[in-house]
């Protein structure tokens, strides 16, 4: 029995749809496409959709292990350089990498502030230089557990405000590569680096 794409719910059969691609992950110089004509089922909740299909997500033109060395090779490389390995449109990994981020969020649940003893800050740019990006990672679990778009005080004064509403301040452990910004942000907020 199929599923709802959206709550995942087994739900009665509604009627077919055309053929559909997906792309997946290729094989030597060959690329691959998934074709399958999914059905449509009807849900007591959303009404008629889509059914789920278990080898991509809900929305997406490519299989979900495509996706996901998309955002791993993302991590390590610029965006220019996924998209001519993958042989894909650079606009695409963007898109890419939010959905497998929100899986994965999805998967690790509301826990990724419970108890960070230590912590490290890292501002980064991309787009040639002209667009920062904050990103705060867990050392012990070794997980990014805070992004922001932006560099500085102001970045700075979002983190602790987070932290502080958070009562997440018992931190062992307080790294920063622009040491000028947390000596300012420290000195201000009180936070032993």
């Amino acid at each position: 029995m199929d599923r709802c794409t959206r709550c995942e719910k087994h739900v009665r059969p509604y009627d077919r749809l055309g053929v559909r691609r997906w792309r997946h992950l290729d094989i030597g110089c060959a690329r691959l496409m998934l074709e399958y004509a999914p059905p449509r089922v009807t849900c007591a909740d959303h009404g008629v959709t889509v059914a789920m299909m278990p080898w991509a997500r809900r929305k997406s033109t490519y299989t979900r292990d495509f996706e996901q060395q998309t955002a791993l090779l993302n991590v390590h490389a610029p965006r220019s350089a996924v998209s001519r390995l993958m042989r894909m449109d650079w606009k695409s990994v963007g898109p890419v990498c939010r959905r497998v981020a929100d899986d994965l969020r999805a998967e690790q649940g509301p826990g990724l502030f419970d108890g960070p003893r230590s912590i490290g800050v890292d501002e980064t740019s991309y787009r040639k230089g002209h667009k920062y990006m904050t990103v705060v990672v867990d050392h012990d679990r070794g997980r990014v557990i805070w992004m922001h778009q932006g560099h500085g005080q102001k970045v700075f004064d979002e983190l602790v405000k987070l932290f502080v509403y958070g009562t997440y301040l018992r931190l062992l452990l307080f790294s920063w590569v622009r040491s000028w910004v947390v000596v300012v942000g420290c000195r201000v907020h009180r936070i032993g680096a």
